[in-house]
Order: structure tokens, then C-alpha cells, then sequence
């Protein structure tokens, strides 16, 4: 079962006077549970997939490196959640 999370931190603010934080659904029909992880599909609002996962360790710098390397999709939002899990979103 997913957390009942419906929005993560941006990692770029476009202003500080803006919501700072990227919006999803997540589909419930699109839950893969793996050891340490599980990962879903979600909708924002303005109807983009992304690729949302809950995950205990998390490093946004190699996320990072990765992705400029072509290895990995571009990072949206992460935040560190309650109970000691990451909430990360990625492009999909």
C-alpha cells in the first residue's frame, strides 16, 4: 500500500513566492512494492506522468550525476518523509 502522500518538495524553486511543490495522484492500480521501495505511477494536475518512489536511503547528488549522464530520469521533487523514508519524483 502507498503512504498517503500527495505532494513533494520541488528540487528547483522557479520563485520564492510560489508553491514550491509538485502536486500528484497517484494511480492505485500502478503500486510495484519491492524490498526497501515501492514505486508507482502518478498524475499531476496539469496531466504529466511521473514516476513517484518511497525509498529509505536516497542521494539527490547521484540522482543527480546519473541523470546528466543520460542514466537516470531527470529528479522533480524529493522530500524526506515521517518514519524514515524518502518521496521521490522523477519524469516517466
Amino acid at each position: 500500500r502507498l503512504p498517503a502522500v500527495s505532494k513533494l518538495l520541488r528540487r528547483q524553486h522557479t520563485a520564492p513566492e510560489s508553491d514550491n511543490s509538485l502536486k500528484f495522484k497517484s494511480r492505485s492500480n500502478s503500486c510495484y512494492p519491492q524490498q526497501n521501495r515501492l514505486l508507482s505511477l502518478a498524475r499531476t494536475g496539469g496531466g504529466q506522468t511521473n514516476l513517484v518512489k518511497f525509498v529509505r536511503q536516497y542521494y539527490p547528488e547521484l540522482h543527480g550525476i546519473c541523470a546528466i549522464s543520460g542514466h537516470a530520469p531527470a529528479l522533480l521533487a524529493y522530500e524526506r518523509l515521517p518514519g524514515g523514508w524518502y518521496g521521490v519524483a522523477m519524469e516517466y
